[in-house]
C-alpha cells in the first residue's frame, strides 16, 4: 500500500468515526474536542471527496494542528485514529506533498502534526494578534 493510500485510509477512518449521519459520536465528544475538530475535519472530508492528495495532506495538517491541544480529552478510539492519521501524513510528506505557500492561518506543512511547533505557532499568532483559526468559527450543532 502506497503512502497516499495510507493517508486516505487513515483520514477516512477519522472522518467516518466522528462525522456520522446520526451525530451520536459527535454529540458524545467533550465540548472542547468538538469545538476544535469539527470544522477542520469537515475540510478533510471534502478533500477526501473532491481534492487532490496534496489538498488532503494540507487539510489533514490543519486538522492535526487544531486537534493537538485537545488530544488528551479525546476518547481512546479517536486518539488512536488521530495517531494513525499523523503517521500517515508523516509518511506521505517526504514524497512531495504540498509545495505551495501555506494556507493563511495554518502551520506550514513541514511542521504540521508536530505539537511543539503548533504551540510555537500559536504563541506567535497570539503575539501578532491572530487567534487560532478554529476560534473564529461558529459552533456547529445538528
Amino acid at each position: 500500500m502506497g503512502a497516499e493510500e495510507k493517508l486516505r485510509r487513515a483520514a477516512t477512518r477519522v472522518v467516518d468515526l466522528v462525522l456520522t449521519e446520526d451525530c451520536a459520536y459527535l454529540d458524545a465528544l467533550p465540548d472542547a474536542v468538538e469545538i476544535e475538530v469539527v470544522t477542520p475535519l469537515s475540510a478533510v472530508g471534502r478533500a477526501l471527496d473532491e481534492g487532490t492528495a496534496n489538498e488532503l495532506a494540507q487539510a489533514v495538517g490543519l486538522f492535526l494542528s487544531c486537534a493537538a491541544p485537545v488530544a488528551g480529552e479525546m476518547p481512546a478510539d479517536l486518539a488512536e485514529a488521530v495517531t494513525e492519521l499523523r503517521a500517515g501524513l508523516r509518511e506521505y510528506e517526504p514524497r512531495g506533498a504540498w509545495s505551495g505557500p501555506p494556507i493563511k492561518g495554518s502551520t506550514s506543512v513541514a511542521v504540521i502534526g508536530n505539537p511543539s511547533h503548533d504551540v510555537q505557532n500559536r504563541r506567535h499568532s497570539a503575539r501578532v494578534g491572530r487567534a487560532h483559526p478554529a476560534h473564529h468559527l461558529p459552533r456547529l450543532r445538528t
